[in-house]
């Protein structure tokens, strides 16, 4: 399916240089851009309606149920409804850094998608893909911090604050727990893990069980979901970092959330499931995509939130001394084997 869509795309980019010359490439990019956008909407609406109707299945209620025929229209209507509120800016704010940081938070997350496989078609392929995903993903949390600075309420302050002591720590975590993989693997380029798996015959799950435990904890951290959503604890903060947030720069906040969910998604079938060069192959790609989206939601809607106190204890104290075990064995097997 991804390659014929690399044909379509290919055979489009030559017929936009045929007919706009050398202008033709700058509206091919800009036309592409654009296409992936829309994609990024149509997964994050599909994400949002399933997140309420599992959700509320869970909880024992129906979810939305009047907007379109079961609901399915619900989250069209809230987008437009986000888009069509005022802006309001708070007394104090500054205004310039403020309209920027979710913007920032929507580009970094948008960029990613450029490194991270779909399927078998990438938009950029480097032998670094990984490592840049990650460094991409990483400034997400410092547009977190300057938004809530800039907001000039104690609530996004708080929510902001938040977010930097727990980056500190999840970072930590994911990187570690992704060295073990780079180190079984011999490759930063996610396409290349994947090829690993897919000639070893076995998924990395089977051999890093711990590093997948791990990432999921510093995965659903790095999404902001519930129990580690500290950064809005609406039980606390109210909306946390976003609390001044409201119409369309709300929504960006929420498109941006879900980018970096199926960023997270992705990478979590493509590292630790053979991604599509497996069996199942593209179809299966989806499909496992669409089963960790599932299991995010249904991790938000079972599991307890966290005090900060207690996620940073367990972080520090616990699963990073735990992820650098893994990392110290995993270079210990490997030495053994290669010594063998």
């Amino acid at each position: 399916m991804t390659q014929w869509l690399a044909q379509v795309g290919e055979a489009f980019r030559a017929a936009t240089l045929s007919t706009f010359g050398a202008s033709g490439e700058v509206i091919f990019l800009i036309i592409v851009a654009i296409a992936v956008f829309l994609m990024f909407a149509l997964y994050a609406m599909s994400a949002g309606l399933l997140e309420r109707k599992l959700i509320g299945r869970v909880h024992s209620r129906i979810g939305p149920m009047y907007t379109g025929p079961g609901g399915v229209l619900q989250t069209v209507a809230d987008a437009l409804k986000l888009l069509r509120k005022e802006i309001i800016y708070p007394v104090g704010s500054d205004r310039a850094v403020f309209t920027l940081a979710p913007v920032i938070m929507f580009l970094t997350a948008y960029m990613s998608v450029l490194f991270v496989p779909l399927g078998s078609f990438i938009i950029i392929d480097s032998q670094y893909s990984l490592l840049i995903v990650l460094a991409l993903l990483s400034l997400s949390p410092v547009a977190v911090l300057v938004g809530s600075w800039a907001s000039n309420s104690k609530y996004s302050t708080l929510g902001g604050l938040r977010s930097a002591a727990m980056t500190m720590a999840y970072e930590v975590l994911l990187a570690v727990a992704i060295a073990s993989i780079i180190l079984t693997t011999h490759s930063f380029s996610i396409i290349e893990i994947v090829r690993w798996q897919a000639d070893a015959g076995v998924w990395l799950v089977f051999v890093q069980p711990f590093a997948f435990a791990l990432f999921i904890i510093a995965a659903v951290a790095s999404v902001e979901r519930n129990p580690m959503d500290l950064t809005e604890a609406e039980s606390e903060l109210v909306s946390g970092w976003k609390t001044e947030y409201g119409g369309a720069y709300f929504s960006i906040t929420l498109l941006a959330e879900y980018v970096k969910l199926l960023i997270t998604v992705i990478l979590i079938s493509s590292l630790f499931f053979g991604g599509w060069a497996d069996f199942a192959g593209e179809i299966g790609f989806a499909v496992k995509v669409f089963i960790f989206t599932a299991l995010m939601i249904y991790i938000r809607a079972t599991a307890m939130r966290l005090r900060i106190d207690q996620l940073l204890h367990d972080l520090w104290t616990r699963l990073i001394p735990l992820a650098f075990l893994n990392f110290i064995v995993t270079f210990g097997v490997l030495a053994a084997l290669g010594g063998a």
